[in-house]
Order: structure tokens, then sequence, then C-alpha cells
């Protein structure tokens, strides 16, 4: 008789050390410390740390709600259990609200840093690319500057012609004129 009922306590006992021992493990120490924010874990880490550790506030949970089911925890136990992973789950959900926001901004940031890079990238290809075709015009440039100068001495031989023949018109005009007066023709 005694056997029948120590063998049951037994496994009672073992089945709750080991829940506690698994849940405390899982929720780093069992103590209700707020999730550290180090510098070198990024949110999104901290994020999926939190999403494991309600996964394994949710098992025990179910854990607990099976051995009570078996009769393996007493029914106080049971609700004593339960009552402190929810408000375990609770806290965490709360930690996992707040954390979600900043990892999904630490994704944008992450994100409009990998653009600018790009951007940045093309930026300098595209003035290199200018830089050379600009190079390259310089050069033809400076050979059609070269023709120019060689037409621009007849331009000015053109220059100089014009004045010349407009002065020798006027000189002619003024000739007629004259012989006009002189032999009175008209």
């Amino acid at each position: 008789m005694v056997v029948e009922y120590l063998l049951p306590a037994t496994v009672i006992g073992s089945s709750l050390a080991m829940l506690i021992s698994a849940y405390r493990y899982s929720s780093a120490g069992g103590d209700r410390r707020p999730v550290s924010t180090s510098v070198s874990t990024s949110y999104r880490s901290m994020v999926a740390e939190l999403e494991i550790r309600r996964d394994a506030v949710k098992k025990a949970i179910i854990a607990v709600i099976k051995q009570a089911e078996e009769g393996k925890i007493p029914p106080d136990v049971k609700e004593s259990l339960i009552k402190k992973f929810e408000r375990d789950l609770e806290e965490i959900e709360r930690e996992l609200k707040s954390l979600r926001l900043y990892a999904k901004l630490e994704e944008l940031r992450e994100e409009y840093e990998k653009l600018v890079r790009e951007y940045e990238a093309r930026r300098a290809k595209l003035e290199e690319e200018i830089r050379r075709l600009e190079e390259r015009l310089k050069v033809r440039h400076g050979e059609s500057r070269r023709e120019e100068r060689e037409e621009k001495p007849e331009e000015k031989e053109e220059k100089k012609r014009r004045p010349r023949e407009e002065d020798d018109l006027e000189e002619l005009y003024n000739e007629i004129s004259k012989i006009i007066e002189e032999y009175g023709v008209e």
C-alpha cells in the first residue's frame, strides 16, 4: 500500500521537477529578468529568442495540463503553474510586441543603408563612364578646334576682303557720280 502511494508521488515529483527545470533553462534561469538589449545583439535575434521562450512556455502549459489530466499533478499545483506560466507568457508577449517594432526599424535601416551603398556604387560607375567619354570627346573636340583654327584664317581673309570690297564699291559709286555730274548724263 505504501508502494502504491509512493510510486505516483515520485512520478509526480519528478515530472514537476523536469517541467520546472526545463522552463527555467529555456527562460534563462527562470527568474523574471527583462531581456537584455546589448549593442552586439540585433533586435531580430532577440525577437527570435523570445519566440523560442514563448514556445517553451506554451509547451510547458500543455505538459502541465496533460499531467493534470493523467492525474499526476494535483489541481491546485496545476492552477498555480498555469498562472505562473501565463504571467510569463504575457510578459514575453509584451516584450515581443515592443521588440518587433525595433526589429522592423533595424531591418528598414539596413535596407536603406544597402540602397545607399548600391546607389553610391552605381553613381561612381556612371561618373567614371562620363569622365572617360568626356576625355574621348576632348580629344575629338581638340581635333575639331584645330580644323576650326585652320578655317579661321580663311574667314579673316574674307572679313578683310569685305571691307575692301565695300570701300571699292563706294569709290566706284563716287566716281560714277562725278562722271554723271561732269557729263550731265541722267
